[in-house]
C-alpha cells in the first residue's frame, strides 16, 4: 500500500525492510520462529512464486529473434555473471576464502521474477524487452538455485564440480512437471465447471504436492517443476484459466515475497565473516543458508 502511494515498486521497500528485520533485530529470526520448517517453507514459497511467474509467460508474445536472445542469456549469461561476480567479490574482499567467493558468485546469478516483474510493471519497457526480461528472469531462477546448491556441495565436500547432478535435478523436475501439469489441467477442467471457487485451492494443492514430491526425489528439483507447470498451464489452449487464479496468485506472491525478504540475510557479510575462520578442508558453514535462502531471488 505504501509503495503504491509512493508510486514505486514494492520490492524497493521490501528489500531494506527485510534486511533490517533479519539482520538488525533479534525478534525476526526465521530459524527460531519456524525451526526445521524454515527451509521447507522457503522451498514451497519459491515454488508457488515460480509457478505464478510461469503462468504469465506466453510463447505468443516472444518474437523468434527474442527467443534466441533468451536462450543465449540463459546459456551464456549465467556463466558470465558467475565468473564476473566471483572475480569482483574476490577483489573487494581480500580476506574472503576463494571458495566462498565462488559460492557467492553462483548465488547471485539469479535475477528472479520477484525482482524483475515488479520493476517491469513500473518501468513499462517495449514489448520485446519486457518479454525478454520476463522469460530470462523466470527461467534463470531454478537454474541458479541448482547451481548454488551444486557449488555449495562441491565446496563443502571437496569433491569438485559435478555437472551430472545438475542434469539429474533438471531431469527429475521435467519428469514430475510432465505428470503434474496434465493432472492439474484435468482437475481444473472439472473444478471450473462444477465448483469455480475451488480453482485456487485445487491449484495450490497440486503445485505444492508436485514441488514437495520433486524435492523428495531429488533436492531442489521442485523449482524446475513449478516453473514448467506454470508455463504449461499458461500456454495450453484446451481450457480458459479462471481470472481468479491470476488475481489470487498475485496477492499470494506479494505476501510470500514480503515474508521471504524479512528473513533475508547478507551472504557476503556472512561468508566473509566465516571465511576468516575457515580452512581449505572446512569451508564456511554459512554457505548452506546462503545457497538455499538467497538463490531464490
Amino acid at each position: 500500500m505504501l509503495a503504491r502511494r509512493l508510486k514505486i515498486p514494492a520490492i524497493v521497500l521490501l528489500l531494506p525492510v527485510g534486511f533490517l528485520a533479519g539482520v538488525a533485530t533479534k525478534d525476526v529470526q526465521p530459524d527460531n520462529l519456524l525451526g526445521e520448517l524454515y527451509q521447507p517453507f522457503v522451498s514451497v514459497a519459491v515454488g508457488i512464486i515460480l509457478f505464478d511467474a510461469g503462468l504469465k509467460l506466453s510463447f505468443g508474445e516472444v518474437a523468434p529473434g527474442v527467443r534466441k536472445v533468451v536462450a543465449r542469456l540463459i546459456a551464456g549469461g549465467v556463466v558470465v555473471t558467475w565468473v564476473g561476480v566471483t572475480a569482483t567479490v574476490a577483489l573487494l574482499f581480500d580476506d574472503m576464502d576463494k571458495q566462498a567467493a565462488l559460492l557467492v558468485g553462483a548465488i547471485l546469478v539469479v535475477s528472479g521474477p520477484t525482482v524483475v516483474l515488479p520493476l517491469l510493471a513500473f518501468i513499462r519497457p517495449t514489448r520485446n524487452v519486457r518479454s525478454l526480461l520476463k522469460w530470462e528472469g523466470t527461467l534463470v531462477d531454478p537454474i541458479g538455485a541448482l547451481l548454488g546448491v551444486l557449488v555449495f556441495q562441491g565446496v563443502s565436500s571437496g569433491g569438485g564440480w559435478r555437472p551430472g547432478e545438475m542434469l539429474v535435478s533438471l531431469g527429475v523436475g521435467v519428469l514430475v512437471a510432465a505428470i503434474a501439469a496434465p493432472l492439474l489441467l484435468l482437475l481444473l477442467r472439472e473444478v471450473q465447471s462444477s465448483s469455480p471457487r475451488m480453482v485456487v485451492p485445487t491449484t495450490l494443492m497440486v503445485v505444492v504436492a508436485a514441488v514437495v514430491g520433486a524435492d523428495l526425489l531429488n533436492d531442489d528439483s521442485g523449482l524446475t517443476t513449478a516453473t514448467l507447470m506454470g508455463i504449461a498451464i499458461g500456454n495450453q489452449r484446451r481450457l480458459m484459466i479462471s481470472a481468479a487464479l491470476f488475481e489470487f496468485g498475485e496477492t499470494l506472491v506479494q505476501l510470500l515475497i514480503g515474508g521471504k525478504r524479512s528473513s533475508r540475510r547478507s551472504p557476503t557479510r556472512c561468508c566473509s565473516r566465516a571465511a576468516t575462520t575457515s580452512t581449505p578442508s572446512s569451508p564456511p558453514s554459512c554457505a548452506a543458508t546462503s545457497a538455499t535462502g538467497t538463490s531464490i531471488e
